[in-house]
């Protein structure tokens, strides 16, 4: 480990939130973990392929030499991470199969509480920045290494699909959406989920909201949107 990894002490571990990246952090040997957290392998983005290494909710891991074993919840596979070349392998077992055929990258959420707000007007073109503020529960924290997944949903008067878009953010930054792309909306939804965490204890929750919003578009209307989570 230690000449895969860096100095003694450094240990993979699986992150935390929607999971999609295998990462070290490094303990102070009287069992706290540094600050400071480096990424093995995942690009932050949910999925399945081996290059780009992808995973979905990793939730075991186990060490041996320098080969580590994940457990890639989700996606029901075993990856197999060299972690001296930091590439990923699937490992397939001979007369078990996924039972799935396929994975999106489109975020799904749990325990979504849905908010409907009034019509809200915005600007025609340009940028629509939406700012989040979370209510947290009492005592915890947001982790600003672990990213906030959002999804944002356009139907038009018919109730099709007209726009998508999703991703994660971190450390409380925008999200921006192209406005001019938006226009055919008649309401969006978005859809984020963020995971507080018990300050000292490291036990995190899964929280999910979304927001409702019938919208119109003109040249006096909003650039500049600010949504509010509700306390759960």
């Amino acid at each position: 480990m230690r000449d895969a990894l860096g100095p003694e002490g450094d240990r993979p571990r699986r992150a935390r939130g929607r999971i999609t990246k295998v990462v070290a952090v490094r303990s102070n040997g009287e069992g706290a973990l540094a600050p400071d957290r480096l990424t093995l392998v995942g690009d932050g983005k949910p999925g399945n392929t081996d290059s780009p290494p992808r995973f979905n909710e990793p939730a075991g891991i186990h060490v041996v030499g320098d080969k580590a074993y994940v457990a890639d919840t989700n996606n029901h596979l075993i990856r197999e991470v060299d972690l001296k070349k930091r590439t990923v392998r699937t490992i397939k077992i001979s007369g078990l199969s996924s039972p799935l055929t396929a994975i999106s990258s489109k975020p799904t959420f749990r325990n979504l509480v849905n908010v409907a707000l009034d019509a809200t007007p915005l600007a025609a073109s340009g940028t629509l920045n939406v700012e989040f503020k979370l209510n947290l529960p009492a005592g915890t924290k947001v982790d600003i290494s672990s990213p906030m997944v959002y999804l944002v949903e356009g139907y038009d008067g018919n109730r099709a699909m007209c726009f998508e878009n999703f991703g994660e953010l971190y450390g409380g930054k925008k999200l921006q959406l192209p406005l001019d792309k938006l226009k055919a909306a008649k309401k969006l939804k978005l859809s984020v989920e963020y995971y507080p965490c018990t300050e000292g204890a490291g036990i995190c929750q899964v929280k999910s909201q979304s927001w409702e919003i019938p919208v119109t578009f003109g040249a006096q209307g909003k650039s500049e949107l600010k949504l509010e989570t509700r306390s759960q």
